[in-house]
């Protein structure tokens, strides 16, 4: 038996990059008894203003259902850390609405996690959703969040009782610059945590040391 998702983004996918590199996406459908080679599977979306939205149909009845939606640049390339992920329930002959964004995420890839590990999605209930959700801190982008121990312990019913005992720090990146030679350069970091970072630098004299920025 099969039904339907209609999914759509509620929010931008583009936090901190520039929308113009987000093109299209593909999007899949994932769970209990969906084998990776027969997964729904839709590509080449157009994104607009770092939206879309679509539907995907015959896709298997079943409960918590993972949806996952991978942005891609204009060369229908991999967009690395552009991936929002839901959950939701599937019935036959009905379409079901979703949306999916940054805030869905999170509980989204837990669900990954533990359906790599072999787990019955299925057999999750609703509280059990509800306090892996109460270990989920919305104020954080999801990348900042260990969904995978989440996922671990859930199984292994060891679940701590706080959500920052998930939350990760983020990195600091150090850059060295090491020549004999005047010169000026620029260090621009891009992610999707945070705004663009820039440094501007003019060396006007012979390095003897490496340069070292930190952000």
């Amino acid at each position: 038996m099969y039904g339907s998702v209609s999914i759509a983004s509620s929010e931008s996918m583009n936090r901190a990059l520039d929308i113009k590199t987000l093109v299209f996406a593909s999007a899949s459908v994932t769970g209990d008894g969906i084998k990776e080679q027969d997964k729904p599977f839709v590509k080449d979306i157009v994104i607009k203003d770092g939206k879309g939205s679509l539907v995907i149909d015959k896709v298997p009845v079943g409960k918590n259902r993972i949806v996952t939606v991978q942005a891609l640049d204009s060369s229908k390339t991999e967009i690395f850390g552009v991936k929002m992920r839901a959950i939701c329930d599937i019935e036959s002959g009905k379409t079901t609405n979703v949306s999916v964004n940054w805030q869905t995420t999170a509980l989204g890839n837990v669900f990954n996690k533990l359906n790599e590990m072999g787990e019955t999605l299925s057999s999750i209930s609703v509280s059990d959703i509800n306090t892996i959700s109460s270990l989920i801190d919305s104020s954080l982008n999801p990348l900042l969040i260990d969904t995978d121990s989440i996922a671990i312990d859930f199984k292994n019913k060891a679940l701590k009782s706080n959500s920052y005992s998930y939350a990760l720090a983020p990195a600091t990146l150090d850059v060295a610059v090491n020549e004999t030679d005047s010169f000026k350069i620029q260090v621009c970091l891009y992610d999707v945590l945070s705004n663009s970072k820039n440094f501007n630098i003019l060396i006007l004299y012979q390095v003897k040391s490496p340069l070292i920025l930190s952000s």
